[in-house]
C-alpha cells in the first residue's frame, strides 16, 4: 500500500510541476538562447544558464544514472576517464557535441565531490 501511496504522490507531481514548465521549456528558454545568440547581454546569459544547468543535472539523473547535482558533462568526462573501455555511447556523443564548443570540455567540467562514485 505503502509503494501505491508513493506512486500516487509521485505522479501528482509530475503533473503538477512539470506540465507548467512546458511552455517555459519548449518556447521561453528556447526563444532566449536565440536572443542571446544575437544580441548576448549578461541578463539573458543567466536566464538561460540557471535554467539550463537545472535541465542538465535533471537529465543526468534521470537518463543516464548520474548524481542529481552533476551535470552530464561531468558524468560523461567520468566514464571516459575512470573507465574509458566500459564508456556508454552517449557519453562519446556528449565528448563529440561539447568539443565543438569547447576541447576536451567533458574532462574539464568533472566535479571533484563526484569523483569516484560508482559510475552507474
Amino acid at each position: 500500500m505503502k509503494r501505491l501511496g508513493e506512486s500516487f504522490a509521485a505522479g501528482f507531481m509530475l503533473i503538477a510541476f512539470i506540465v507548467p514548465m512546458l511552455p517555459v521549456l519548449l518556447v521561453v528558454l528556447p526563444l532566449r538562447v536565440v536572443a542571446y545568440a544575437f544580441v548576448g547581454g549578461d541578463n539573458l546569459r543567466s536566464s538561460i544558464k540557471i535554467p539550463g544547468k537545472a535541465l542538465d543535472q535533471l537529465v543526468n539523473a534521470t537518463y543516464f544514472g548520474g548524481h542529481p547535482k552533476e551535470t552530464i558533462s561531468s558524468h560523461a568526462g567520468r566514464w571516459l576517464t575512470e573507465a574509458p573501455e566500459r564508456a556508454p555511447r552517449w557519453a562519446h556523443v556528449i565528448a563529440w557535441l561539447t568539443n565543438i564548443a569547447e576541447k576536451d570540455h567533458v574532462i574539464k567540467a568533472i566535479e571533484a565531490p563526484f569523483k569516484g562514485l560508482p559510475l552507474g
